[in-house]
């Protein structure tokens, strides 16, 4: 990443190499072998994949990182780490209390089993934050208010309740 920075001069990027989670300490990262390099891990992986080395880590929480390098606005978040979306959620509160952003999150059941989470306690964490969660409708293609009759898409929207009703029309409007 920095070369391509450098190439391209691009200001508005800071590189920490820490991975993001509930806490700031050392931990172990299961590096996944290379046609499966997407899926690195703090856990254990989801899916029949070998190891090609394990590595240890600074991991650190987003509100630490933003505190760190003084950063303001915070309008959006993805969050795609095979099973620690709920460590790094907790390990934004305050942002998320604060800067009330809008989450796209990854939330496969199998992924957050092997990290000690589930669906479920994800959902409550947000709906504590005072966030409403939206789905994907499998047959319009929208996002909706999640049901909590019928399952989570494999992403999810979570958006600050102050803010949804102008959120899901501009979303469901393009």
């Amino acid at each position: 990443f920095p070369v391509t920075i450098k190439i391209h001069k691009i200001k508005n990027i800071i590189i920490d190499r820490s991975a993001v989670s509930n806490t700031e300490m050392q931990a172990q990262l299961n590096i996944a072998e290379w046609k499966h390099s997407g899926q690195n891990t703090l856990g254990n992986f989801s899916y029949k994949i070998n190891s090609s080395e394990k590595i240890l880590i600074k991991t650190n929480t987003l509100d630490n990182i933003l505190d760190r390098y003084k950063l303001g606005n915070i309008d959006f978040i993805k969050i795609d780490c095979e099973g620690a979306e709920l460590k790094i959620l907790k390990g934004a509160f305050g942002i998320l209390k604060a800067k009330k952003p809008i989450l796209l999150i990854e939330v496969l059941e199998k992924a957050l089993n092997q990290q000690d989470s589930c669906q479920k306690e994800l959902v409550e964490y947000l709906e504590i934050m005072n966030y409403e969660i939206l789905v994907l409708s499998k047959s319009s293609g929208n996002w909706i208010s999640h049901d909590k009759k019928s399952d989570l898409s494999e992403n999810i929207l979570a958006i600050p309740k102050t803010q949804n009703l102008k959120i899901k029309t501009k979303l469901n409007n393009q």
